[in-house]
């Protein structure tokens, strides 16, 4: 085996944050760097396309997506072209609004937010599903807030991951089983 490219260590210290694989090309990465986001060809070290970015704190793509979400610290999100960086859509005004996980293809997200309830103007965090281009509400999900989730291959089920395993369809929103909580989860 031999070395094609060192990397910055910091790639170590955020790898699920900080990098995003392209879902077409395994040569190519994105990079989250303070004031950036790099399209990086692994075995050159060569930049593809880069866009300025300020206070995101995440970069997702799916297996099979066209498509790259740079989540902001503060809640809300901005979706770009996966290959060239262009600006598709820009959501950051959903103050409040975490993504946990993208779709495999890249059309829905799961988020954590809070959501107001009733007369009273009462809130709640909740999960939900949301159109990532349009940032549209899709489902509230009957869920307590999630940390990170994981859409199904064929994207007709989501699960939350929070205090219990619950398994979601996507088009109705309805919940399709609980499984009890293990004592021992393996990790």
């Amino acid at each position: 085996m031999r070395l094609l490219r060192t990397i910055p260590s910091d790639w170590l210290l955020a790898w699920y944050s900080a990098i995003a694989p392209h879902p077409r090309d395994a040569d190519l990465f994105w990079y989250l760097q303070r004031e950036e986001a790099q399209l990086l060809r692994v075995s050159t070290g060569e930049v593809v396309a880069s866009i300025p970015v300020k206070a995101a704190d995440h970069l997702q793509t799916g297996q099979r997506a066209d498509v790259l979400v740079i989540k902001q610290a503060a809640g809300g999100w901005r979706v770009h072209d996966v290959d060239t960086g262009e600006l598709l859509a820009d959501n950051t005004s959903f103050n409040g609004v975490n993504v946990d996980a993208m779709s495999h293809d890249g059309s829905l997200l799961l988020c954590n937010e809070v959501v107001r309830e009733g007369e009273r103007d009462t809130s709640r965090r909740a999960v939900t599903l949301r159109e990532t281009l349009s940032g549209k509400l899709l489902h509230t999900l009957d869920a307590r807030a999630a940390v990170r989730g994981i859409f199904s291959p064929d994207g007709r089920v989501v699960a939350p991951m929070g205090d219990r395993s619950r398994l979601y369809d996507v088009q109705t929103g309805q919940l399709i089983r609980e499984c009890e909580k293990s004592e021992n989860p393996g990790w």
